[in-house]
């Protein structure tokens, strides 16, 4: 699945979320972003400083 195809996906499943990403899996979503980042920490121990996120708006 392409970027394209895979953000389309995303904002199909997770609308008005933060959404945190590592190695191209969603680990953390959230209706802020400290709680995307607090869902990533817990769900991988990844660092949180080195944790993509991004947020998904409808448009």
């Amino acid at each position: 699945m392409g970027g394209e195809e895979n953000y389309s996906e995303l904002m199909r499943k997770y609308p008005e979320r933060w959404v945190a990403n590592v190695a191209k899996k969603v680990v953390g979503i959230g209706r802020s972003m400290s709680e995307a980042e607090k869902e990533a920490h817990k769900n991988t121990g990844v660092d949180i400083k080195n944790t993509p996120i991004g947020y998904l708006r409808l448009t």
